[in-house]
């Protein structure tokens, strides 16, 4: 019973870190996740709910925007590149995702870092996160 529990708990951390290190895979979703554990799509939610308290997309968004800032701050690739590694093919729907969710646009962000050496107000990462995802592309 008990062995029973940890292989479920590693799966389900397994879980959490194929999206974290996968984010930047355009059609990453629920249901190719669960192809590859072989789990239900409803399990993939609602894991995903139980470990971070975070739905699915908002879980995601944040592994992508995480991934994003990470590599402005820390290369000098042209933020078209950027955008691309991050999962999105549209520049328009990165540059927009990305001002909504901190506040500035990619060039601001990194323009920010460049002058201050530190990441912008709202860069800040989860102390519950294990860290900056690392992307498979």
């Amino acid at each position: 019973q008990e062995r029973k529990a940890e292989r479920q708990d590693a799966a389900e951390n397994d879980v959490l870190t194929f999206i974290r290190n996968n984010c930047a895979e355009c059609n990453l979703s629920a249901a190719t996740i669960g192809e590859v554990f072989q789990m239900p799509e409803k399990r993939i939610y609602a894991l995903v709910r139980e470990k971070t308290g975070q739905s699915f997309s908002d879980y995601l968004l944040k592994c992508r925007m995480m991934l994003a800032a990470h590599l402005l701050c820390g290369t000098a690739e042209l933020i078209d590149n950027i955008a691309l590694r991050c999962g999105y093919p549209a520049r328009s729907t990165f540059y927009r995702v990305f001002h909504k969710y901190y506040g500035l646009t990619p060039s601001q962000y990194r323009a920010g870092y460049d002058a201050h050496g530190m990441q912008p107000e709202g860069a800040e990462t989860d102390a519950n996160d294990n860290g900056t995802p690392e992307s498979s592309v």
